[in-house]
């Protein structure tokens, strides 16, 4: 019921940028036609889609429906901002991926930590100046995510392909938070 109500404010006060999870944007293609013209006005820019995975099919679909891009980004709670972008130009931008590192390093490494070739799926891990020092009160947890060299594993499952853009390609580990715990 408020769906269309954000797309008119969107429209009518000329927002620049629109960040949204990938479910907002399922639920504003799933209009249809209703907006179709949302986003085309000289104002807006960009929508930034995050903190979830951005089906290809979506991403494209969405795209062509509304005559916008998509940066598609990645980070976590850990990382304090994204890590990867996939987008805003041309050269940084493939649909279904998460893009490449921006501000930080990162690598694909097997069970023992060794980097593995592009292709193959390992656990995605970041460092840079972005990565949080430790959780609060919390030595032995924090040792798990980051190692001795500064590196934060994500627990995200991904691979590089030719081009040097990342994939996720699933959860070394899934958690459920219900309730914050």
């Amino acid at each position: 019921q408020n769906l269309p109500q954000i797309l008119n404010i969107i429209y009518r006060d000329k927002i620049t940028h629109f960040i949204a999870v990938p479910t907002m944007l399922q639920l504003i293609d799933s209009l249809g036609d209703a907006a179709p013209d949302t986003f085309e006005n000289e104002h807006f820019k960009v929508i930034i889609s995050t903190a979830g995975y951005l089906y290809p099919n979506l991403w494209k679909r969405f795209e062509d429906r509304f005559h916008v891009m998509i940066v598609n980004v990645y980070g976590l709670t850990e990382t304090v901002c994204e890590s990867l972008y996939c987008g805003p130009s041309e050269d940084t931008r493939k649909i279904g991926t998460i893009g490449k590192p921006v501000d930080c390093e990162c690598r694909i490494v097997d069970e023992g930590g060794k980097e593995v070739p592009a292709g193959e799926t390992g656990e995605i891990w970041i460092k840079g100046e972005h990565i949080m020092n430790g959780y609060f009160e919390m030595p032995d947890e924090t040792a798990e995510v980051l190692n001795k060299d500064g590196w934060c594993k994500t627990g995200d499952l991904g691979k590089i392909d030719a081009d040097g853009f990342y994939h996720i390609v699933g959860r070394k580990k899934n958690v459920i938070i219900v309730g914050g715990i």
